[in-house]
């Protein structure tokens, strides 16, 4: 049976690694640092006055396969 992980902190990652492992897993491949970027929002002010502004927003997730071990 094959689990995967995925948290958004390290040491979330590992707290999680080390409780599967003593339950009878092993990680399948290393802990794979994964970045999103997304756009939050878009703002148009005025009709005479157009502005528009944009903003961008990175996300990190933490992603590691495990499968249990018999």
């Amino acid at each position: 049976m094959v689990i995967h992980i995925q948290r958004h902190r390290l040491s979330e990652m590992l707290r999680a690694v080390r409780e599967l492992e003593a339950k009878g897993y092993e990680c399948m491949c290393r802990i794979r640092k994964i970045r999103n970027m997304k756009k939050l929002w878009q703002y148009r002010y005025g009709d005479e006055d157009f502005k528009q502004f944009g903003g961008v927003d990175e996300h990190t997730i933490y992603f590691v396969k495990m499968r249990k071990v018999d």
